[in-house]
């Protein structure tokens, strides 16, 4: 029973040993990391402050679509029918061709109906003329008695003829309508460009409008041709990013290089679109935010539409200067300090990857975009952080945000249950452990895991130092096979 006592305690004690040794690189590893994470400071490379123009990576960039520079729409008038229409959809028109007619007969009938009640109510002004003559004669020789019936007979006649002149002048007025309405029964187009669509259900009041914004009542809409404009969406959080009159730079999705410029001209506040796909293309909102708001369209004249497609998706930036060829490294001033007395710096990481203060030498001076050239003391390949005031000279930095967080407890960044990081377990030197170095978490003079758990088996005791006490098996620690064959660890033969 002894024997078994010790060979179940050396066991027990070279685990227990193995344990502490791997929570003592756990909390070594934990609490050094908690301990600098705090004074880290994050830098962001050269090359992408300057390509990006933000230090953050993120750049305002909004998806639009290449359309006609006009969209004219025909609603049809509400007291007329199409007689015939000379067009299908996707036909090409020219300026002044006749797209559709309107049946006329009824406007006929109308107007020569009003031009028969013309000539009636003509004839009854004249007789009231006649009458009013008539009556002013018999009243200048009639008696005293009869000079008011006669008054009053005049001002009769006289009200009726001022009826029937103000009856003339509104059909005089309505026949002028339905002689221009026949006239115009022929509808041209006022532009060169493609029969988009052509609505025979539509009953809406007549007109041309220019207006895009809504053409699902018009009967015809036509697309102009020969030149194009960008139309984009804006959400409303991130509205200030663009105004009318800005200008912005259109890329190509196929091909990055190629741009076209153009301005601002409309802002649409007043049409939110909904379920829009054309939104904010970089934007540091998340989805549930942008869902959740509104979206406004926005127009773009541009300078130069060749080589452009209709319906094409480009994507749309605020036009920073960024596409002008400038020599040499040009950085936003509020990277650069400037202290009275002092030489401009900036906060650089430096060897060891500790924070540092980097002297930089400034050239010119960009007022439109807020930038300084930068003549000496920096390079494209150099790391910059923004410069907050609880920098201090000498802390760590970090490239990446993420290695930050490499020892979260979680375990959902690779690492092993409990937080503990993989490459302390392994034995794997790729990457760095936040808080130190390895030799930092791991000792050099306390070995590795396998030598501790080799030197614990070293130090069992060996088989004649157990005494034979194998009669005592209430303990019921051990298996009974093993109890039986006399089982041992290896080490113990």
């Amino acid at each position: 029973m002894n024997k078994k006592k010790l060979i179940i305690g050396g066991t027990a004690a070279g685990v227990i040993l193995v344990a502490a040794i791997f929570g003592f690189v756990f909390l070594k590893g934990h609490s050094s990391g908690s301990s600098d994470s705090g004074d880290l400071v994050y830098v962001d490379s050269v090359t992408s402050i300057m390509g990006l123009g933000s230090g953050t990576g993120q750049l305002n960039r909004f998806a639009g679509v290449v359309e006609p520079q006009k969209t004219v729409t025909i609603k049809q008038s509400s007291d007329k029918k199409v007689k015939e229409c000379y067009v299908k959809e996707g036909d090409e028109v020219k300026k002044g061709q006749k797209l559709f007619i309107y049946d006329t007969s009824e406007a006929e009938e109308n107007l020569s109906s009003k031009e028969i009640e013309i000539d009636r109510i003509k004839m009854d002004i004249e007789t009231y003329k006649s009458n009013i003559a008539t009556l002013q004669k018999e009243k200048a020789n009639a008696s005293s008695e009869d000079q008011l019936d006669y008054t009053v007979r005049i001002q009769s006649a006289q009200n009726n003829q001022k009826k029937s002149e103000y009856e003339l002048k509104s059909t005089q007025q309505e026949i002028e309508q339905l002689k221009k309405s026949i006239q115009e029964a022929e509808v041209t187009s006022e532009i060169d460009g493609v029969v988009k669509s052509i609505n025979n259900s539509s009953d809406d009041s007549a007109g041309y409008s220019g207006s895009s914004s809504d053409d699902s009542n018009a009967y015809m809409t036509l697309l102009s041709t020969g030149h194009y404009r960008i139309k984009g969406t804006i959400n409303e959080q991130n509205r200030t990013s663009l105004n009318e009159g800005d200008a912005v730079i259109v890329h190509s999705r196929v091909d990055e290089n190629q741009t076209w410029k153009g301005t601002v001209s409309t802002i649409d506040l007043e049409h939110p679109e909904e379920n829009s796909d054309s939104g904010y293309y970089m934007s540091s909102s998340s989805s549930s935010d942008t869902t959740s708001s509104s979206n406004y369209p926005f127009y773009i004249d541009l300078e130069d539409d060749s080589d452009l497609m209709l319906g094409q998706h480009v994507y749309v930036e605020k036009d920073e200067g960024q596409t002008e060829n400038r020599e040499g490294l040009w950085l936003t001033s509020y990277y650069i300090i400037q202290e009275d007395g002092q030489d401009p710096y900036v906060w650089a990481a430096g060897r060891h990857d500790k924070i540092e203060k980097r002297k930089v030498t400034l050239g010119e001076y960009d007022e439109k975009l807020d930038q300084y050239q930068i003549t000496d003391g920096l390079t494209e390949d150099d790391y910059i952080a923004y410069p907050e005031d609880s920098i201090t000279e000498g802390e760590k930095v970090t490239k990446n945000i993420e290695d930050i967080y490499g020892n979260s407890d979680d375990g959902s960044d690779g690492s092993m249950d409990g937080g503990v990081d993989s490459d302390v377990m392994n034995g794997s030197d790729d990457g760095e452990i936040i808080g130190g170095s390895d030799e930092d978490v791991m000792p050099k003079e306390a070995g590795s895991a396998s030598d501790m758990i080799n030197s614990a088996d070293d130090n069992m005791p060996d088989e004649e130092d157990y005494p034979d006490d194998s009669a005592d098996d209430s303990a019921g620690s051990m298996p009974d096979g093993a109890a039986e064959t006399g089982d041992r660890p290896a080490s113990a033969e």
